[in-house]
């Protein structure tokens, strides 16, 4: 005899959402739903072949009118929604949209919210939503600890609708003796609640029991964890194809009770199906002698489970997915997008026929035949069992910083997503927060909250400046004063730039960037212009590096005096003036003074009476000095012989001696 559990298949929000979405279809609307409208791949399918869109952004709706699915979403998908203008009808069911309210009143009384449910469940992230995405997520009573309480705070535990009954209130009795201070809602939509308790009752008064639904429905695989505890012979199936026909028929010869149970989002349909295949299947006893039950059973369900690790050899590698044989007799497939964290990285590259791939089993059959698996999955378990050993033992992880988020960043850490803060990620202040997305670290790992969907906490600040206390000790080490070095320029002041040499900054003053005058750094250098510097000076005790983008070989004081020979009349612009006389540039980089008093035969009191600045003018070198980089000019001495040699070294003298230097220039 087959059984049929009374509540088996959809619940009320389930048909109120398939319901809805009918209407709009056919409406002749353009809809597309905001994530898969149920779980449930027929149900997915049917709209999809109607012209329904699955979408997963926001942005993605294209003039389509978005379906808000049953599972809910949180308020930040609302808030995007009205600001984009996007029109939306909300199909989230009723018993959802309750706890959100609930939720929503408790976080803003101030209780640190406990969700009880699956973590990567549309259902729970959308109410995390309602929690500022702070609550504590756990999914059984290990889960709770007194670490995750403070004395004199509230909190509020709630439960994902189509959470376990049993497993809820072992959590709210461990919750309730660690923290008298917590108020526990159990929000288990009461329809399933009594499809549980169904579910248990059958299962415990026939002989065989069949759980039908998708293997991603959380309330489907809570019902067969029920049925699997009472009985042993409890089989999960998507539809009537993913069991053989001969072990139909061996399985209802050989027992006299068979019940039927379906999750809440299975079609009925689909159960009917079931049930009226069990129903009018006839064997005879030749029929059932053959091989075992257990026999048949194993060699059809392949001996794969969702989440078991499996390992298996590349038949072949197409459009960047890869088929593998498991030695069951089902093939494997990893789908693209399911190899790698890096979304370009390009399968057929990496992956050969013959080789051995580890993954886990996402979906056991679609159907067709086909295990579907994730190489991503099985690398973050494998990452997150490292990084776990890692925190354990103090050691250094390294990862790639993959986006910028809310008080810090995300980095992907052994296929882990882990948080590191703002304040962690480096010794330094960052002022651009983008220029660290792609760039690969060693990390800390300082905290691990399993529950949470970024539980992994990462740091480097001490690492960053133990690295840098490395490289300016390596770089040190390298330069010698007078030395040349490779740099990049990373950052330009008004006195001058500072050049990184390899984890150690050098700084070029603006006085070291040209022998000629400049009016900002900006005339000469670039932020990130790779330069070659000379080593002016090395103090290892405050770690300052003095550079020099001056050439030596270009440097218009060499040979001077050849240049400019004593008494030679030569052409000059006028470029400053001072209280003492003027200064005149012979070429760039190279000035001499023209002493007041050489100005003119007729007494001045002020050099710009006579002068004006870029003025051109003739002088006659009255004296160099190569060493003090000063040269004495004249500009009278051009219009009348030479003085004798005794009154021109007695000229010469005087400017070349009062010549002042230049006003300090700002410095650091």
């Amino acid at each position: 005899m087959v059984f049929l559990a009374k509540t088996a298949g959809f619940c009320r929000g389930v048909q109120a959402a398939v319901g809805r979405l009918e209407q709009l279809v056919e409406s002749g609307e353009a809809v597309c739903t905001l994530g898969e409208i149920i779980h449930n791949k027929n149900m997915v399918n049917h709209f999809e072949q109607h012209g329904v869109k699955v979408i997963e952004s926001v942005d993605e709706a294209n003039g389509r009118t978005v379906v808000i699915r049953a599972h809910g979403v949180p308020p930040s998908i609302y808030n995007e929604l009205n600001e984009c203008g996007i029109p939306f009808v909300d199909c989230t069911c009723v018993d959802v949209a309750h706890i959100h309210g609930k939720v929503a009143a408790a976080y803003e009384d101030g209780c640190q919210i406990i969700l009880a449910g699956d973590s990567t469940h549309a259902e729970i992230i959308g109410t995390n939503g309602f929690a500022g995405n702070s609550a504590i997520i756990v999914s059984n009573e290990a889960d709770i600890t007194t670490k995750m309480f403070e004395d004199g705070k509230k909190y509020a535990l709630f439960a994902q609708t189509t959470f376990d009954s049993e497993t809820f209130e072992r959590i709210a009795d461990k919750v309730r003796r660690i923290h008298l201070n917590c108020v526990t809602h159990n929000t288990i939509c009461p329809a399933t609640r009594v499809r549980q308790a169904e579910a248990d009752a059958l299962s415990k008064k026939v002989d065989a029991m069949f759980v039908v639904g998708s293997c991603s429905s959380a309330n489907t695989k809570a019902l067969f964890e029920i049925c699997k505890k009472n009985l042993e012979n409890t089989f999960f199936i998507e539809n009537l194809s993913c069991i053989e026909e001969y072990v139909l028929k061996y399985l209802i010869s050989s027992v006299k009770m068979i019940g039927i149970t379906a999750g809440a989002s299975t079609p009925p349909a689909i159960i009917k199906e079931v049930y009226d295949h069990m129903s009018e299947i006839k064997v005879t006893p030749e029929e059932n002698m053959e091989q075992s039950f257990e026999a048949m059973l194993n060699e059809q369900t392949n001996v794969v489970k969702n989440g078991e690790v499996v390992k298996g050899k590349v038949i072949s590698v197409q459009n960047n997915e890869i088929t593998l044989n498991l030695g069951y007799k089902s093939d494997g497939l990893i789908e693209k997008g399911h190899y790698s964290n890096d979304p370009d990285a390009n399968v057929a590259e990496l992956v050969k026929p013959g080789d051995e791939i580890e993954a886990v089993v996402v979906r056991v059959n679609d159907g067709e035949g086909v295990v579907h698996l994730s190489r991503k999955i099985f690398l973050a378990r494998k990452g997150f069992l490292e990084i776990e050993e890692a925190f354990a033992n103090g050691t250094i992880v390294s990862g790639k910083i993959t986006a910028v988020t809310k008080g810090g960043y995300h980095a992907n850490i052994n296929g882990v997503t882990a948080f590191v803060p703002a304040s962690q990620v480096s010794n330094r202040f960052i002022k651009d927060s983008e220029s660290m997305v792609g760039q690969e670290f060693n990390f800390n790992v300082t905290k691990i909250e399993k529950g949470k969907r970024v539980g992994v906490v990462a740091g480097r600040k001490e690492l960053a400046a133990k690295e840098e206390a490395e490289k300016r000790e390596k770089v040190f080490a390298n330069l010698e004063v007078g030395g040349q070095a490779k740099g990049k320029v990373q950052r330009i002041t008004t006195f001058g730039a500072f050049v990184d040499l390899g984890g150690v900054d050098g700084l070029i003053h603006v006085s070291e960037l040209s022998y000629g005058r400049i009016k900002a750094v900006t005339d000469v250098l670039s932020e990130g212009e790779e330069i070659v510097v000379t080593v002016k000076s090395i103090d290892t005790e405050s770690g300052k590096i003095s550079l020099t983008y001056k050439d030596k070989a270009r440097d218009p004081w060499n040979n001077i005096e050849e240049k400019y020979p004593l008494y030679a009349v030569v052409e000059g612009k006028v470029v400053r003036f001072a209280k003492f006389g003027v200064f005149v540039e012979l070429e760039e980089g190279v000035e001499g003074l023209v002493h007041i008093s050489h100005i003119a035969y007729e007494r001045i009191t002020k050099p710009e009476a006579v002068l004006t600045l870029e003025q051109t003018v003739e002088v006659r070198v009255m004296g160099v000095d190569p060493e003090a980089r000063k040269i004495g000019l004249s500009i009278k001495e051009v219009f009348e012989p030479p003085m004798p040699e005794e009154q021109i070294a007695e000229a010469v003298e005087e400017p070349v001696a009062e010549a002042a230097e230049e006003p300090a220039t700002e410095t650091e």
